[in-house]
């Protein structure tokens, strides 16, 4: 910062004000003790420190003279007798030195030990004067058995170095840090669009051209030629976009915004548990609120937002590299920038979404930077490693060697573990460099030959913007959305079907070499959307295990198959087993013209060899499916032997019973019950495959013997059937209660009233029992209650004819 005066900020802290090429220093000044990290004082109120020139004004210089006093007193006698340390003024300076990262002033970041109490971590932070300001365990850190995080606040009366080195030594505390912040990476061209160029997904029409007159650039991403085979994404991937807001009701997005599945919108309860009220889009991590956009200020966001995913097809503004994806607005981003903090809860939502709640979330898009390293972001990033989440950062704009000066979050690593957590398997890190409509790498952009991955359009990108308009932005802000629309795109190529890995290794691989990334990032080269789909081929047999006259179904996924964009192209496999080991040739069809995907079937049979189109298989042999043409290869076992049944059981009770049984091995389950054991037509089928069942079947007579048999049947689809048991219901109590309330949950008042009168009664469950109770039913019992639930809704319009006609018989 050239020239300028010593300043106090908000809180009163000097702070000063750095000047360039200052001169030279005159001789050292006697009576003027330096800063710590000073190499020397010198005249005209200027002072070296950490290598950089700095000039106080007379006030400030008489501040510093003071605190000089102030501490040679302190240094001679503390209170108690003993020398005392002084007072430094550097940590009263808020200082981040040359080129260092800002922080929260004042702020601390303490992660404590999984099991530590309140109690604990009161005593960590006794005698500091600290200040609670906020506690945290996210969802995802519970998950992760990590222990509390705390965001504290420093008083006057000891430094954040002196706090940090306190905290650190105690036994309770993982690791301690400053709450970081981080600005976008973006810098705006200030030159705004309703149409124009989108040059970024642009290709070089090679071999031919891909989309309309005027849109070639070989420099672009390519995704034009993965849209022109019909793969323009798909609602069912899920990327989160850690960044400012997203304006959700741009004509360009609001599609592509999530929908939370497991929350009901605005009526202020958290529906699915992960502990915040309403996030239908998404969260507001700085305002800390389901509002995920704020007018003025989320531009950035919104932006990054429609490289990622605007809508395509639909005549109107900008498209994304997927024309479909589900998009989480993750707002850590404010006016001033976000804090670590704010960052690890953003993704530590994300995680937990898909532990926990099922969301296909395959990456973030990272697009700021600025922090120092920090411990609490790198666990965050590791946890979402292990989830299968790539992490996609911008490598920044400071033209820097990231290689010898560290940005971050580009330059985390997930292989590389922490004090708190152990390394993820890969490396969910992609950073990503900026290049120009010509090739040649941004100006603004950082690189590095070991840090930064890849480099993808990051000049001049048109894309959304507030208020439903479009504007053209420069940065590796904007270059960093391509990768990670390449990341969901690659991801619905696939059906979903892809670890996070091997998408790091399809983006990465099928970089095209790019002369001005040649020794500036690891692959030498540029993102080309469709080439790293077209190489990512696979075949597959439809199940892992056979039984063995079953039909096998064969899929090939495989773009480089895909021969005639106007007509549905063949392509031809061979299959073998143990038993027949002569490859069959089985012919796959493309499923849709220009799709790439082949599908086709073999019987299986069990008996010999032989030249027919049935591959001959036994139990125990290894089927193999061949794709010469890709080297691809995929195997399954088969099962010719059913599971053996053992331990069955009935508990029977009034008018349902329980049966019970355990298999060999993992099977579906079935009960078929009747009066005769000559007509077993009732059936009750299990909800899910194990190695017991309990399947419980309602409706049944009291004091009556009932017969039954139990089936499994296993992953092969070979079935087990048991002998012919039976039980007799119990004689019916006094009461009925029969409860027919649509599936609500109104039975609970009655069972808990009734068991509090310690009346006896059986009761009828309409849904599982799959019937009413008739009047023969019902004439058994001396009373009888039939809840119907809320008779008076919408639902539920009261008796129907049946129930009253079996009431009025009764």
């Amino acid at each position: 910062m050239q020239g300028g005066f010593a300043q106090r900020n908000a809180t009163g802290l000097l702070v000063l004000k750095k000047i360039e090429n200052e001169g030279k220093c005159w001789p050292d000044i006697s009576w003027f003790r330096p800063f710590p990290g000073m190499t020397r004082p010198c005249v005209e109120r200027r002072a070296w420190i950490r290598g950089d020139l700095y000039r106080l004004s007379r006030a400030d210089w008489k501040d510093a003279n003071q605190m000089r006093k102030r501490n040679s007193r302190r240094s001679r006698l503390s209170q108690n007798g003993s020398p005392a340390a002084p007072e430094v003024l550097e940590t009263r300076v808020l200082l981040a030195g040359k080129g260092g990262p800002e922080f929260v002033a004042g702020e601390l970041l303490v992660q404590y030990n999984a099991g530590t109490t309140t109690a604990g971590r009161n005593a960590a932070r006794a005698g500091m004067g600290l200040q609670v300001a906020e506690t945290i365990q996210t969802k995802s850190m519970q998950t992760a058995g990590f222990g509390v995080m705390e965001r504290v606040r420093v008083g006057n009366g000891m430094t954040m170095e002196a706090a940090m080195a306190r905290l650190k030594a105690n036994a309770r505390v993982k690791f301690v840090e400053p709450n970081y912040i981080y600005k976008p990476s973006a810098v705006s061209d200030d030159t705004y669009y309703t149409n124009g160029s989108l040059w970024g997904m642009y290709g070089s029409d090679s071999p031919g051209a891909s989309g309309p007159a005027g849109t070639t650039n070989q420099y672009g991403s390519n995704a034009e030629a993965a849209w022109n085979t019909n793969l323009t994404g798909s609602r069912s991937i899920v990327v989160g976009v850690i960044d400012e807001g997203v304006q959700i009701d741009h004509p360009d997005l609001a599609p592509n915004v999530w929908t939370n599945p497991g929350e009901v919108a605005n009526d202020g309860i958290d529906n699915d548990g992960n502990g915040y009220i309403d996030d239908t889009s998404g969260w507001d991590f700085v305002s800390n609120d389901k509002t995920v956009y704020d007018a003025g200020q989320d531009s950035h966001g919104t932006h990054v937002a429609g490289t990622i995913g605007g809508i395509g097809g639909n005549a109107s503004g900008v498209v994304g590299v997927n024309w479909a994806v589900s998009m989480i607005s993750c707002k850590f981003l404010g006016p001033t920038g976000g804090t670590t903090l704010n960052a690890v809860k953003a993704l530590d939502y994300l995680t937990d979404l898909k532990t926990r709640h099922g969301i296909n979330l395959v990456a973030t898009n990272n697009s700021w930077g600025g922090g120092g390293y920090s411990q609490s972001l790198h666990d965050a990033i590791i946890r979402s490693a292990k989830q299968d989440i790539l992490f996609i950062a911008a490598a920044g704009n400071a033209t820097a060697n990231n290689d010898t000066t560290a940005s971050y979050p580009s330059n985390y690593n997930t292989t590389v573990g922490t004090s708190t957590q152990t390394a993820a398997s890969y490396d969910s890190v992609i950073a990503v460099a900026s290049i120009t409509s010509t090739g040649a790498i941004s100006s603004f952009s950082s690189y590095g030959a070991t840090s930064v991955d890849i480099g993808a359009p990051g000049s001049s990108i048109v894309s959304s913007v507030p208020v439903s308009t479009y504007a053209s932005y420069s940065g590796t802000s904007m270059a960093t959305p391509h990768v990670t629309g390449a990341a969901a795109l690659y991801a619905s190529a696939q059906s979903g079907r892809v670890s996070a890995a091997s998408i790091r290794l399809a983006l990465l691989s099928s970089a095209v070499p790019t002369a001005s990334l040649a020794g500036k990032t690891v692959t030498g080269g540029r993102l080309d959307v469709f080439e790293a789909i077209r190489r990512s081929s696979f075949l597959d047999l439809d199940r892992p295990v056979y039984g063995p006259t079953q039909t096998a179904g064969i899929t090939l996924s495989s773009a480089a198959a895909n021969l005639s964009p106007t007509v549905a192209d063949t392509v031809t496999v061979t299959v073998s087993s143990t038993t027949e080991t002569a490859p069959l040739s089985i012919v796959l069809t493309e499923t849709a013209v220009n799709s790439g995907l082949f599908s086709g079937t073999v019987q299986l049979g069990s008996g010999a060899a032989a030249a027919d189109s049935i591959l001959q298989v036994a139990h125990g042999d290894v089927i193999t499916s061949n794709y010469a043409a890709l080297s691809l290869t995929d195997t399954a076992t088969v099962d010719g032997v059913a599971p053996s049944i053992a331990g069955v059981s009935a508990t029977p009770a009034t008018v349902s019973a329980v049966i019970s049984w355990s298999t060999s091995e993992s099977a579906t389950g079935k009960v078929r019950y009747g009066t005769s054991a000559g007509a077993l037509n009732l059936v009750k089928s299990g909800s899910a495959a194990g190695s017991t069942q309990a399947i419980s079947i309602g409706g049944l007579t009291p004091s009556t013997v009932w017969y039954y048999q139990v089936e499994s049947t296993d992953a092969a689809g070979n079935v087990a059937a048991s002998a012919i048991y039976s039980f007799t219901t119990n004689a019916p109590a006094p009461i009925l209660f029969v409860d027919d309330d649509q599936g609500a949950t109104y039975e609970r008042f009655f069972n808990a009233a009734l068991s509090a009168g310690s009346l006896s009664y059986d009761a009828w469950n309409v849904a599982s029992a799959g019937a009413l109770p008739t009047s023969t039913d019902l004439k058994k019992y001396q009373t009888v209650i039939w809840n119907t639930g809320y008779d008076y809704s919408s639902t539920n319009a009261g008796l129907s004819a049946a129930e009253q006609t079996a009431i009025s018989e009764y």
